[in-house]
């Protein structure tokens, strides 16, 4: 896709694996969650909107971090400013290294995690 290498599965992903990024009703998002703890990966990610309460609870047992009812890019945008920094062309490069990104005040469980401020009106 895009020129982009696409596997079938995570299963096929050749390489690790740091967050699987979920964009599935909450009622699928567990066989997800499973098979990302089964490929070793460090944290799932369940996009704006999905939220298992159940599900997270697994993932955080067996070892990973988890973000529930977020945004990826949003949250990027907030830590950066609101420039959108990460690209493949970036990446790529070496503009952006593993770790990079201060990730820490997201990858928290929910309890823990302050609330995000709105963005700027226009």
């Amino acid at each position: 896709m895009l020129g982009r290498t696409c596997y079938p599965d995570l299963q096929s992903i050749p390489r690790s694996v740091e967050v699987v990024d979920i964009f599935r009703k909450p009622d699928d998002v567990i066989l997800v969650v499973e098979v990302a703890i089964t490929i070793g990966a460090r944290a799932v990610w369940l996009h704006e909107g999905i939220v298992n309460d159940a599900t997270a609870a697994r993932a955080r047992q067996a070892g990973l971090l988890v973000v529930t009812d977020r945004c990826m890019l949003k949250e990027h945008q907030l830590l950066t400013g609101g420039k959108t920094i990460l690209s493949w062309q970036a990446a790529e490069e070496g503009g952006v290294q593993r770790g990079e990104a201060p990730l820490a005040g997201i990858l928290r469980s929910p309890e823990e995690r302050a609330p995000v401020p709105p963005p700027p009106s226009i």
